[in-house]
């Protein structure tokens, strides 16, 4: 939720942006001990974002958005 703040808005909805405002996550639903769905819109548009996480040896968590849809209006 951090990256909301990025200018070109955040990079794990995997959407770049389309109209004037940026994509933002909404809410998270965390699956299982690898897998994440987020919501995100930019008011205009709205979709969601499958994500895999990875809880690392030095106990950092890294994030790779696997596939990313918008819906049609």
């Amino acid at each position: 939720m951090d990256f909301n703040a990025n200018s070109k808005g955040n990079p794990y909805t995997g959407q770049d942006k389309i109209g004037e405002n940026k994509f933002i996550i909404n809410k998270v639903k965390i699956l299982n001990h690898r897998w994440i769905i987020a919501d995100f819109s930019d008011g205009e548009y709205w979709g969601e974002a499958l994500i895999k996480y990875f809880v690392n040896d030095d106990e950092t968590v890294s994030f790779e958005t696997i596939q990313s849809l918008i819906y049609q209006k």
